[in-house]
């Protein structure tokens, strides 16, 4: 008989998108921060699990949903992302 494995899949976690985000900024591509912003974006748009929710994962979000914000208004006005995100997102 073989066994089943019951696997609980899980969206990409707020340090998971700080890392993708500094590897893309780390690589100096538009491209690739870009798509990454909208990657975190989609990851802060999807519905928090309702239990099981540690407060430091929701103040995790919570940074990085100002942090997304921060560098997309830097992205819209052309002005390089600042030193203070590039800290928070490595703190993450």
């Amino acid at each position: 008989m073989s066994g089943t494995e019951v696997v609980e899949i899980r969206p990409p976690s707020a340090v998971a998108c700080s890392r993708r985000l500094l590897s893309a900024i780390r690589s100096e591509s538009l491209p690739a921060l870009r798509r990454e912003l909208d990657r975190a974006q989609q990851v802060l748009n999807s519905p928090l699990p309702p239990a099981g929710w540690s407060s430091l994962a929701e103040e995790q979000i919570e940074l990085l949903d100002a942090i997304v914000e921060r560098m997309r208004t830097s992205l819209d006005r052309c002005d390089p992302c600042a030193k203070a995100e590039v800290f928070l997102l490595s703190h993450l």
